[in-house]
């Protein structure tokens, strides 16, 4: 008998044995799997969550760039082998710089708003977008002034180079931004091709301007009302110059040339000078030089 509850307690002792056992297992297996849904949570939010973002963020700007370039069909014109030549500068330009084909792409709508062609565009582009990196200007904005300046000085797309050297060259030695500079062409550059001034000493003068507080538009709007008052020689600026037997064209009609005329433009208009000097001084334009 006394075996007989030996076994008795010592299978109920077994039986409590494993069900703690049991219940250690499964309070294991709830926390492996705790830790398990943690893991895929994790894994969710840290690498499928970024893909499908990424993916998302790819179609949209493949979408973009779709969008950019039927503006640039819609404006340019070009079709077949000419729009493909297009699409191709754009996303080789989103490989090899800092810009992105969609930046690209609307530089070269700009440039087709100017009505460039491929070929204009193809040399251009480039330049255009080293340029609006290197003046840290928005890409497509940097094309627009390129080209709106271009245009008013009658420049070729082959002179682009040096025109754009020029143009950081003054900025890097006036206080000025190359946007400014545009900007004052832009406005002054139908009177500086009329009167064949040439582009350096305009930039230049642009630039001391800039120093003396003369920017941008304001710069342009001035330069252009003073070479349009002293080459017309029509209205009270006319009557004084002509009273000073003062005149900005040569013998054979040709300009005398930007820094000869303001320079004596200077010299008649001091106080010492006679009456019409001061007259001259006040109608020629805004005092922005002297």
């Amino acid at each position: 008998m006394a075996t007989v509850r030996s076994l008795s307690v010592n299978v109920r002792a077994d039986t409590s044995q494993f069900q703690r056992a049991m219940e250690q297992v499964r309070n294991t297996m709830k926390n492996t799997g705790s830790q398990i849904k943690n893991i895929g949570m994790t894994l969710t939010k840290s690498l499928t969550v970024p893909i499908v973002g990424l993916g998302t963020a790819v179609v949209k700007s493949a979408a973009d760039f779709e969008s950019a370039m039927s503006e640039v069909k819609a404006v340019t014109g070009a079709a077949g082998t000419q729009f493909d030549i297009l699409r191709e500068k754009a996303r080789e330009m989103g490989r090899r710089t800092s810009k992105t084909a969609v930046e690209a792409a609307q530089a070269i709508k700009f440039m087709g708003v100017a009505g460039w062609n491929t070929t204009q565009i193809m040399e251009g582009l480039e330049p255009i977008l080293r340029l609006s990196e290197a003046s840290a200007m928005d890409l497509g904005q940097t094309s627009d002034l390129v080209t709106d300046a271009m245009a008013s000085l009658g420049l070729k797309t082959s002179e682009m180079g040096s025109f754009l050297d020029m143009m950081a060259k003054a900025s890097n030695k006036s206080n000025t931004e190359i946007g400014m500079l545009l900007e004052a062409l832009i406005l002054t550059g139908g009177s500086v091709k009329n009167l064949n001034i040439p582009l350096e000493e305009v930039i230049s003068l642009l630039g001391v301007m800039a120093s003396r507080g003369a920017k941008g538009a304001e710069a342009g709007r001035g330069l252009n009302s003073i070479l349009t008052n002293l080459s017309t020689g029509a209205g009270q600026a006319g009557e004084a110059m002509a009273d000073l037997n003062f005149s900005a064209f040569d013998a054979e009609g040709n300009f005398k040339g930007l820094s000869v005329v303001l320079i004596r433009q200077e010299v008649i208009c001091t106080p010492g000078a006679m009456r019409s000097g001061p007259v001259l001084r006040s109608k020629i334009g805004p005092r922005l030089l002297f």
